[in-house]
């Protein structure tokens, strides 16, 4: 049982992890992506 919990907080900090890695990627995407609309 202690487990089966360990692996699902395990799993709910890999989800949590990921997804502010994805949100700072696209932030940085879309950073880049204005600086060149503005270089053009």
């Amino acid at each position: 049982m202690g487990k089966e919990q360990d692996k699902r907080v395990v799993f709910k900090y890999i989800y949590v992890i990921n997804k502010l890695i994805n949100i700072q990627k696209y932030q940085v995407n879309s950073k880049l992506i204005n600086i060149q609309k503005y270089t053009n």
